[in-house]
């Protein structure tokens, strides 16, 4: 069989085992009645507050005393008009809530000119068609840095869709598996182009989450000055749609948002599906909030900044041929984007779908040399799996492995960050 047709193969039944099992058990949730909405209402409730301009009551109201961040039912409190609105659509009121930043919402209004239900489900097939993209990515990716096609990259999209991560991605309903997606794409138009899809992906992942933003590093060493001007224009037309459509003083969206919520998003908790290095942390000292021990805290801030500072040096000191081989863009970018997920506060385990992309630069490293094969392979072994379905599904909630060892994921991303590191240290 030609490769091509052989990874084309691959790429369709990637496409309906998900579609297949993601499928079948939404529809077997809704016919048993069973919950199934996960995080997806704060999303449906920023579109339907944009939709009737109910701005007042865009954010919940925090509890000062809360571990983490409002979205939480028990971290916050509802306003009136979001109640109403919520429970008029058929949203629980105890649902996720609605704490990304004002432009966002903007872009939700398409999710609520339909009934809660019916854009559920076309959310979920949107999310599952991000995650077989981000298959699609990782091959693209493998390929790319290895300079020719082989029947890998078939078998990367396969190992991408059929892993248990890729189905917690979409049936958790959070949106960062569309994120991973948008992240993939800007990093591939970042090899490919400079143009104004790079700068379209940043934004909307900007406006959405700030994980994105940690790539724009890459885009002044690339002189990507089209791309970052493109990125500009874009990001001035949407807040300025914002500006516009939402009142402002104290009590607008961006007041609220930069005054109540964004304060709460750096809080920390040491609930185990908290993949993050500080959280780890706190569950090996057996600290139940933060703040870790003084010289503890100040071994991981020096950690932080350090590995930041090597990373950025890294990338300023290359010259600009350095970036024509395809492999060393995708090293910086796996390296800034692992560096953010191993010390950010919080570190969900869908949050791992922003490295799923890089899977492909991983396999590519594994060509290099037996020891790196051993250290790319033990970190997507690594993770494979999501750390709720080892503790609820397999465990039944009844035991956990010891740390580090349960904090697998976090493992993952800091192997992914050491070897993107040594490999960025070359100067060829």
């Amino acid at each position: 069989m030609p490769t091509q047709r052989f990874n084309q193969l691959c790429s369709i039944a990637g496409l309906l085992f998900l579609v297949l099992t993601i499928g079948g058990k939404t529809a077997w949730y809704a016919y048993r009645g069973l919950p199934q909405a996960a995080d997806y209402p704060q999303y449906y409730m920023g579109g339907l507050i944009a939709r009737h301009g109910a701005w007042e009551a865009l954010y919940p109201i925090p509890n000062a005393n809360s571990e983490t961040n409002p979205g939480f039912a028990e971290n916050s409190e509802l306003r009136p008009r979001y109640r109403e609105l919520a429970r008029r659509a058929g949203v629980e009121e105890n649902a996720v809530r609605y704490m990304q930043p004002p432009p966002f919402a903007l872009l939700l209004v398409p999710l609520a000119l339909l009934p809660y239900e019916l854009s559920f489900y076309l959310w979920i097939a949107l999310l599952t068609l991000a995650a077989w993209g981000i298959g699609l990515q990782a091959a693209k990716i493998f390929t790319l840095s290895l300079g020719r096609e082989t029947r890998w990259a078939g078998l990367i999209v396969l190992l991408v869709c059929l892993s248990p991560q890729a189905h917690r991605w979409v049936r958790v309903g959070n949106m960062s598996v569309l994120l991973g997606w948008l992240i993939g794409y800007a990093t591939l138009e970042l090899v490919r182009r400079d143009s104004w899809r790079g700068a379209a992906a940043v934004v909307v992942g900007g406006v959405a989450k700030y994980a994105i933003l940690v790539l724009g590093p890459l885009y002044l060493v690339m002189r990507r000055w089209r791309t970052i001007a493109w990125g500009v224009a874009f990001a001035a037309i949407l807040l300025g749609a914002s500006l516009v459509l939402m009142p402002r003083g104290p009590d607008g969206p961006y007041a609220v948002f930069f005054r109540d919520i964004a304060p709460t998003l750096t809080r920390t908790g040491s609930v185990t599906e908290n993949q993050a290095l500080y959280p780890a942390m706190m569950r090996m000292l057996g600290v139940e909030r933060p703040p870790l021990p003084g010289p503890v805290a100040i071994g991981f801030r020096v950690a932080q900044f350090g590995s930041l500072l090597a990373i950025l040096a890294l990338i300023a000191i290359k010259r600009r041929d350095y970036w024509h081989e395809s492999a060393h863009v995708f090293a910086a970018a796996l390296a800034l984007m692992s560096w953010l997920l191993v010390f950010s506060p919080i570190c969900w385990e869908h949050y791992h779908a922003y490295l799923a992309p890089f899977w492909g630069w991983l396999v590519y490293q594994g060509t290099r040399s037996r020891v790196r094969m051993l250290v790319a392979w033990l970190a997507i072994a690594m993770s494979y799996l999501p750390t709720s379905l080892l503790l609820h599904q397999v465990a039944g909630g009844r035991y956990r492995l010891p740390e580090p060892l349960f904090s697998h994921l976090l493992c993952a991303a800091v192997l992914m960050l050491g070897m993107s590191i040594y490999s960025l240290r070359g100067r060829t």
